[in-house]
């Protein structure tokens, strides 16, 4: 998480828990950048803070899981955006529910698989941002919409 994000984001804060303890984020980092995509996903989705949720398992994100991760998401508490990690990608039922949650909720919720961080590793290691398939991302998601 930091190689990729950490600056311009600020130090990633691990296994963050809300005030009740019911939702245990794996990763939550601040977004106060300044340049490039980050501001603009800061005012569009909400994402003064980003919501990091890693799964290491052979399956593909369902419903259930996107459900868990959209529970963390909340408009005064770390905002409406978050990303998955996630091994082997998302189900079709998963992809629906992103959708829906999308349109009736206004959370943005993105699942990256590991094809996804190697490329984002190599643009960072090449010297652009990583942020950019963040971006492409979510152009195709909406535009699937």
């Amino acid at each position: 998480m930091s190689v990729l994000f950490c600056s311009p984001l600020d130090a990633v804060s691990e296994q963050n828990p809300d005030a009740n303890r019911a939702n245990r984020r794996d990763f939550i980092i601040p977004n106060y950048a300044d340049c490039g995509y980050w501001p603009y996903l800061r005012d569009r989705y909400k994402a003064e803070f980003i919501v990091v949720d890693a799964k290491n398992s052979a399956k593909k994100f369902e419903k259930d899981d996107i459900l868990q991760v959209a529970h963390y998401l909340k408009e005064k508490g770390a905002g409406l955006f978050a990303l998955i990690f996630s091994r082997c990608g998302v189900a079709e039922s998963g992809e629906n529910h992103l959708r829906d949650i999308w349109q009736n909720e206004n959370k943005m919720i993105l699942i990256l698989d590991d094809s996804d961080v190697e490329q984002m590793l190599l643009s960072k290691q090449g010297g652009n941002d990583p942020c950019q398939l963040i971006i492409e991302k979510i152009q195709e998601f909406r535009l699937r919409v």
